[in-house]
C-alpha cells in the first residue's frame, strides 16, 4: 500500500485513502485525492495569497498581504495562507532568497486556489504589480488545474458556488 497523502492528521487521512483504493476510484493526482479528503471533512478551502514582495518596498508589500489575510480571516469563508509572513521570520533569521522561494512553493501544495493581487496601499499612493515569484506561483496553480483569482470578488464568487 502506498503511503497516505500529507496534510490531515494521520489516521483520519489513511482511512479515507484506503476507502479510495477499496472503491477503485481513479484519481489522476495526489491533489485530486487531497481535494476528496478535504471535502469529506467539510473544511474551508485554503487560499494562497500571491502578491509582490522583493520589488518595491518589501515591508509595504508584506503589510498589504497581511491586510488581505486579515480581510479573509474576518470574512471566514476560507483559510488564507500568507507566505509573506516569512518577511518577519527573515528579519530575525535571514535566509537565502532561494530558500524562501522553495518554502513558498511547498506552501502551495495544500491550497485549493490562489488569489493573485497587486500590492496596493491607496493612502500611500503605493502600487506594486510586478512579481516574478507571484507569477511563478500562479503558473504552478494553473499547471495543476487549480483556480487563480485576480480579485476578492472573483474569489468570493467561487466560494459562494462551492
Amino acid at each position: 500500500m502506498r503511503p497516505c497523502v500529507s496534510g490531515l492528521v494521520g489516521e483520519h487521512r489513511c482511512h479515507v485513502y484506503v476507502w479510495i483504493q477499496y472503491l477503485g476510484l481513479k484519481y489522476r493526482s495526489a491533489f485530486e485525492i487531497e481535494m476528496v479528503i478535504t471535502m469529506s471533512i467539510k473544511s474551508k478551502p485554503k487560499i494562497y495569497i500571491a502578491s509582490p514582495y522583493s520589488k518595491g518596498d518589501p515591508a509595504i508589500n508584506a503589510h498589504f498581504q497581511c491586510k488581505i489575510f486579515d480581510t479573509l480571516m474576518d470574512d471566514g469563508r476560507c483559510t488564507p495562507i500568507a507566505p509573506l509572513w516569512s518577511h518577519f521570520q527573515h528579519a530575525m533569521f535571514p535566509r537565502r532568497y532561494e530558500d524562501w522561494l522553495q518554502y513558498d512553493l511547498e506552501l502551495l501544495d495544500g491550497c485549493a486556489g490562489c488569489i493573485r493581487l497587486n500590492a496596493e496601499i491607496p493612502e500611500l499612493g503605493y502600487v506594486q504589480a510586478d512579481s516574478q515569484g507571484a507569477d511563478r506561483e500562479v503558473a504552478k496553480f494553473k499547471d495543476t488545474g487549480r483556480p487563480v483569482f485576480l480579485s476578492l470578488n472573483e474569489l468570493y464568487a467561487w466560494l459562494d458556488v462551492g
